[in-house]
């Protein structure tokens, strides 16, 4: 009994489950193997990489049941036969439609493998897509983000992988699924990825079959409408871009009228490219500076697809009559507009998109808008229209504080003014100036000193040379219409604005040359008030007044390079001698602007009235020494400019300016500023 006793208790030793490795650990070393086993699921999981713009739906087709994908491919190795491709087909059929999620996305998963393979034929794809593209288009509706996402996958690797015929197919479907999904305010797709998958597929489409895409002009319409507006910012990104292919590709469909509106003048009528235009302002403003410049470029495309551009231009000036109120202003509780009763508060604020642009904080947007005005003013049906409103923002851009922004708004006037001498409109005076130039060689007193004063004259970045006849015969034709706005701006009560303008009169006047004599009155008055407040400032110790009293000497000094002497000495001589009676700061500034003027006006002219304008410096005595100081500065000023100079002036100016040092000396002045001159200076003393 013992022996057989033995025996069972050994059986029941080796029955018995031999305990596992864990059973004899602690419980932190099971801890330790739990957070091992985290890091090791974590690790799985980072193996699929998730971008901002899009996340990836990444499933492995080999671990989802069903092969009928891989029977296809095998098919052209001679493996299956037609009806096992068929039975294929259906199977990835009935998995898309299935219910379970895991499912469809398998199916989808395995078709994306097959859209992206090299080595798979192309009759196979070919096959697949028009097998199953229905079933991938129902699934841009599927309740799961995951599903969608992979069935808009699908769709842009057949589309880089196929031909534009055999994807024709899938249009009548898929643009107004697409229509559905992304087409409404606000979206029906509530995924900003999925989103902007749409509209990569919207995109990829129109670049696909350009023209042909005209029979779906309103869905592809109302798609761009709402992804400008998208709250998503690469969404906004890729509307604007497909707005921008939609105006090249399908221009005359852009020029139809959607709507006609009854008014107090007849009826306006609304282009589809307007509508588009009102779309898109927001987008302006984008905080993304990437959007910006995206919206700035659909713009100007839509801009030129029109014929009759003034509303909108001035829409996006916010111009209105200075003459015209609206009604709307008189009624604080509102006024009924179509139907609605729309009080003051909720009406949009209106700005000027131009101006925003113009002083955008991004170089790379403020470039794109000088070339989009650019292209404005040499390209539209209308473009005479607009030239005077669009103008300044051209120039604005060779004040940019980024020097190659400067260059880009001297190449793009370069570039205008070639196209204005090519231009077969031009007025009669623009035709002869241009004839007498090319073939005759012609050219008036004024025109031969200007010509002296720029060869002459430091160029400065941008300008390596005069501009081009064609661009000084642009500037002159507005400059009348824009120096009453840039004059009252010169004394604006904000610094900004002042420089701004300062900055926009003295290009004015570098275009304009020798034709700003018929309004060189106004703008010495304002040079004079604006030396006048700037040297105020300056006593009084603010440091933004000696850059605008520079502002304002470059200015005048820029006019006496062009305008005679025999015109502006007259304005300026009485209020330097002091015969007028002026106060010690209208004299002030007034001396500081005949003392610019004199540095820029050439030789030949200024000698002939060194002697009237050194009488005018001796004649006034002054107590003060800024007046004193000032006079003596002048006296150098017109000593440089007529070197070299005759005995007789010589003594004379030699005296002037000696008996001037000692009166701002006797006056109190202790820190005289050096007479301009230099070299000149030296030669004309006898040193």
């Amino acid at each position: 009994m013992s022996s057989i006793d033995e025996i069972w208790a050994d059986m029941k030793l080796s029955a018995k489950p031999k305990p596992s490795s864990s059973s004899s650990l602690g419980a932190g070393e099971l801890g330790k193997l739990s957070q091992k086993a985290g890091m090791a699921k974590n690790d799985e999981k980072s193996a699929v990489v998730d971008t901002a713009e899009l996340k990836v739906s990444v499933m492995d087709a080999r671990s989802v049941p069903g092969r009928g994908l891989m029977m296809m491919a095998s098919k052209m190795q001679g493996k299956e036969s037609d009806e096992d491709m068929q039975d294929g087909l259906d199977k990835e059929v009935q998995l898309m439609s299935s219910g379970d999620v895991s499912q469809r996305r398998g199916a989808l998963s395995r078709l994306l493998t097959l859209a992206n393979d090299t080595n798979c034929p192309p009759a196979v794809q070919r096959q697949a897509f028009q097998g199953l593209y229905v079933e991938v288009v129902k699934l841009m509706a599927d309740p799961v983000e995951r599903v969608r996402d992979s069935s808009l996958r699908v769709l842009l690797a057949f589309f880089d992988a196929l031909d534009p015929p055999t994807l024709g197919c899938s249009l009548p479907l898929l643009l107004p699924t697409l229509l559905h999904r992304v087409g409404s305010s606000p979206p029906m797709e509530p995924a900003e990825e999925v989103r902007l998958l749409c509209m990569l597929v919207t995109s990829r489409v129109l670049s696909l079959f350009g023209r042909k895409m005209g029979d779906y002009i309103e869905a592809l319409d109302s798609i761009c409408r709402t992804g400008v507006l998208d709250s998503h910012p690469l969404v906004r990104l890729e509307a604007a871009n497909v707005v921008t292919m939609l105006t090249r590709t399908l221009k005359p469909k852009m020029q139809q009228i959607v709507r006609v509106v009854p008014s107090r003048q007849g009826e306006d009528k609304h282009y589809r490219y307007g509508d588009l235009i009102v779309a898109l302002k927001p987008s302006l403003r984008h905080k993304h500076a990437k959007v910006r410049v995206a919206s700035v470029e659909a713009l100007k495309a839509l801009l030129l697809c029109g014929e009759k551009n003034l509303e909108v231009i001035e829409d996006l000036v916010c111009w209105q009559q200075p003459n015209v109120i609206p009604v709307w202003h008189f009624f604080n509780g509102g006024v009924w507009e179509d139907g609605q009763l729309v009080k003051p508060e909720e009406r949009e604020t209106q700005h000027n998109y131009l101006a925003i642009l113009a002083a955008d904080t991004s170089p790379s947007v403020r470039a794109c808008f000088l070339r989009m005005v650019a292209d404005w003013m040499s390209t539209l049906h209308d473009r005479w229209d607009h030239e005077s409103r669009l103008l300044p923002y051209l120039l604005n851009g060779l004040c940019d504080e980024v020097g190659d922004i400067r260059r880009e708004a001297h190449e793009c006037m370069e570039r205008l003014g070639a196209v204005h001498e090519d231009e077969k409109d031009n007025n009669d005076r623009d035709k002869q100036e241009l004839r007498d130039f090319r073939e005759y060689g012609h050219r008036s007193p004024a025109e031969l000193n200007s010509a002296e004063r720029w060869a002459a004259r430091d160029q400065e970045p941008p300008f390596t040379q005069r501009p081009r006849l064609g661009a000084r015969m642009v500037v002159r034709n507005n400059f009348k219409r824009l120096v009453p706005t840039l004059v009252r701006e010169l004394n604006c009560w904000q610094g900004r604005t002042r420089r701004m303008s300062g900055q926009l009169l003295y290009y004015l006047t570098l275009y304009t040359e020798h034709w700003i004599t018929c309004e060189a009155h106004v703008m010495l008055q304002a040079y004079i008030k604006s030396a006048q407040s700037s040297i105020l400032m300056e006593r009084e110790g603010d440091p933004e007044g000696a850059e605008l009293l520079q502002q304002a000497m470059r200015c005048a000094e820029a006019l006496g390079m062009f305008v005679d002497p025999a015109l502006w000495l007259p304005l300026l001589l009485p209020t330097v001698s002091g015969a007028a009676g002026s106060d010690v700061e209208a004299r002030s500034g007034c001396v500081a602007v005949l003392s610019a003027l004199c540095r820029g006006c050439s030789r030949s002219w200024l000698t002939q009235h060194a002697g009237t304008i050194a009488e005018a410096l001796g004649a006034g005595p002054s107590d003060s020494p800024l007046v004193c100081s000032l006079l003596a500065q002048a006296a150098g000023s017109v000593a440089a400019a007529c070197s070299p100079l005759s005995p007789e002036l010589q003594q004379c100016l030699s005296h002037l300016l000696l008996s001037l040092q000692v009166k701002a000396w006797a006056a109190g002045a202790r820190a005289l500023p050096p007479p301009a001159g230099g070299e000149a200076e030296d030669k004309f003393a006898g040193r």
